[in-house]
């Protein structure tokens, strides 16, 4: 009799232990749940507020027709992402022929989504980083071509004098002789002069827009100071 109640005892022991861990599991679920999402909220919320902050980027503002024009003109697939399948095709069409392995570093590189394709997002990140950058060290490739994707607004695989006048105005706020010249490659420079991408690319590093020097201002001694040293 006693054996029987220490194991009815024992069961109902056993029994309000596994209600308690069962419970104890639906409470780590729950939380769990509620963490993820929290995370996922936060995700949104974050996402929603970059995307604020680019649609009111001044700078973007100016160019965004443009920025989306170059954008589908290497979205073929259509969705809303640049992959290198889709950068290769593009520039084959414009007649670059590049590895598959440049390609993935070109993209790979200038893309904040830190993956192989990039987002419409990322692919305005990658401008206002690049337009914006006064230390010359963001990388640049992509960004080169997709100025020259901007400003080929007819799709006819070169640039003219007109348009590149618009690449150095939005770069320099200026256009110099000297910086047309090296940006077609050759001279004389005309309305008529064109240039393709592969010349575009090739020449627009070289140009340089030297800062106007300020001139050091002098200042009197003042009678009974001790001198500028």
């Amino acid at each position: 009799m006693i054996s029987k109640i220490q194991d009815q005892s024992m069961r109902r022991k056993q029994e309000e232990e596994e209600r308690l861990e069962r419970l104890q599991q639906k409470k780590e679920a729950l939380l769990a749940k509620r963490e993820s999402n929290q995370k996922e909220r936060d995700r949104i919320s974050k996402e929603e507020e970059e995307q604020s902050r680019l649609e009111n980027n001044e700078q973007l503002k100016k160019v965004i027709k443009q920025l989306r024009h170059a954008f589908e003109r290497l979205d073929t697939k259509k969705d809303d992402k640049v992959d290198v399948d889709e950068l290769t095709e593009c520039l084959e069409k414009l007649g670059m022929k590049q590895s598959k392995k440049q390609m993935s570093e070109m993209l790979w590189e200038a893309n904040s989504d830190v993956q192989m394709s990039m987002s419409w997002k990322a692919f305005q990140e990658m401008y206002l980083r690049c337009i914006n950058d006064k230390t010359g060290l963001e990388p640049k490739k992509f960004f080169h071509m997709v100025e020259f994707l901007m400003h080929d607004a007819s799709d006819k695989g070169v640039l003219t004098m007109d348009d590149c006048m618009k690449v150095l105005l939005r770069r320099y706020g200026k256009v110099e002789d000297q910086n047309l010249t090296i940006l077609f490659g050759k001279g004389p420079v005309d309305m008529l002069s064109t240039v393709t991408l592969d010349g575009f690319l090739r020449n627009i590093n070289k140009l340089t827009l030297h800062p106007v020097k300020k001139a050091s201002i002098t200042y009197p001694p003042v009678k009974g100071a001790s001198p500028r040293k």
